[in-house]
């Protein structure tokens, strides 16, 4: 059994997490808009990346693999 501190620490992680997810959905969309869709340059699409996983990783992976 766990206790009310981890508890509380539990349920305050889950809901910044889905804050978080909220965010970076919109900033996938926002780009996907300006970019007319085309979010992967064509390294990351030879790799296979997908192009929401951009939003999370680094920004040199970022830089590496996303349109211009």
């Amino acid at each position: 059994m766990t206790g009310p501190i981890f508890g509380f620490a539990v349920t305050h992680w889950r809901a910044l997490r889905a804050e978080y997810e909220t965010v970076r959905e919109a900033a996938y969309a926002r780009a996907a808009d300006e970019c007319n869709g085309v979010l992967l340059n064509a390294a990351g699409k030879k790799a296979g990346i997908d192009p929401y996983s951009l939003f999370m990783g680094t920004e040199a992976r970022a830089l590496a693999y996303a349109s211009t």
